[in-house]
């Protein structure tokens, strides 16, 4: 396997054993593993062929026969994979489609597993998979499985109503509380401080206090103020 997964193998036999997939009978019931390490995340899908084959008019198998053929398989190539890459996919939160690569597509009994990993450039903001696989066959259609973030198991489940699925999300903002004459302001960074006034001190910071005893150089933001602030000093009043 190119893309080396770190999920325990019992994880996968956990994922066969989840009780929505007591409904893989039903059209449009696809399974996931997914895994989230910084900018990359690691997926493989598990397709049963009766949705594949609905789903793109192909055939994955002799007539009669239950489980998926390697040479019919090997034929559905290229439209399976195209179908796959319209329907699943990780974007970033600025709507950036990270790069997707995959492994040749591989029967599994009865349907088809595939492996594919995406690497995002800016995954600082939040990286969100979408799904919709085989909702044009069944509006009802689910994608069930598992999400693994550091030592983080959850359980997935994703429909037409809920397609997206947030896989990390962005660091919460630095709120700085400043005192200012009585007055409590918020400051979030990052905004780098004015120099220190040589009549009046600094405008952000109450008088006698040192900036760099408090920041350290940190970059900070004006959002606040209770009263009122001076357009020209930046001094609330």
């Amino acid at each position: 396997m190119k893309f080396q997964s770190k999920l325990p193998g019992c994880l996968f036999i956990l994922l066969s054993c989840l009780p929505l997939l007591a409904t893989a009978h039903d059209p449009g019931v696809s399974k996931v593993t997914l895994e989230v390490y910084n900018g990359t995340v690691l997926a493989d899908l598990q397709l049963p062929a009766t949705d594949v084959e609905q789903a793109l008019g192909v055939s994955l198998r002799p007539e009669g026969q239950q489980l998926v053929d390697k040479e019919y398989l090997q034929k559905a190539r290229n439209p399976l994979l195209d179908y796959v890459r319209r329907n699943v996919a990780v974007r970033q939160a600025d709507g950036i489609p990270c790069a997707l690569e995959y492994e040749e597509p591989q029967p599994e009994d009865n349907g088809v597993w595939i492996s594919l990993r995406w690497s995002c450039d800016a995954p600082e903001g939040g990286l969100l998979y979408h799904n919709t696989l085989f909702l044009e066959i069944n509006p009802q259609a689910l994608q069930v499985g598992l999400l693994l973030r550091g030592d983080d198991l959850s359980q997935v489940l994703l429909n037409q109503d809920a397609p997206v699925l947030k896989l990390t999300e962005p660091p919460p903002p630095r709120i700085v509380l400043i005192r200012q004459d009585g007055a409590y302001f918020h400051r979030l960074r990052p905004y780098r401080l004015p120099p220190r006034h040589p009549a009046v001190g600094h405008p952000l910071l109450a008088d006698g206090e040192d900036r760099h005893r408090l920041h350290r150089g940190a970059l900070v933001y004006p959002l606040l103020c209770r009263v009122g602030m001076d357009s020209y000093s930046g001094r609330c009043h």
